[in-house]
């Protein structure tokens, strides 16, 4: 028990148990991020056809659209066959 009394060796014990915690503050948040995104189903390509079926329906994305969420929901409807292809909402454009 003399490497513990040493106040050399505490030091440096201190500095161990000091990167341990940053390594594991750090990692943790990382790990946990790549479980997340390991479990997605959806693949760039899924959402790039998904997108591409929207603007087929109607949907024109802009950086601030004034119209959104509607505009999406209604291109969605059309693309599903629930609505019209002269719906209300999508004579509104």
């Amino acid at each position: 028990m003399k490497l513990l009394t040493n106040p050399r060796h505490l030091g440096c014990l201190r500095a161990v148990v000091s990167v341990a915690a940053v390594v594991t503050l750090t990692a943790t948040p990382l790990l946990s991020n790549a479980q997340t995104s390991s479990q997605s189903t959806t693949t760039r390509q899924a959402e790039k056809a998904d997108l591409k079926n929207l603007e087929q329906n109607g949907y024109k994305p802009q950086a601030q659209d004034p119209k959104y969420p509607d505009d999406v929901q209604a291109a969605e409807k059309k693309a599903h066959g629930t609505m019209p292809a002269s719906g209300a909402a999508m004579k509104s454009q």
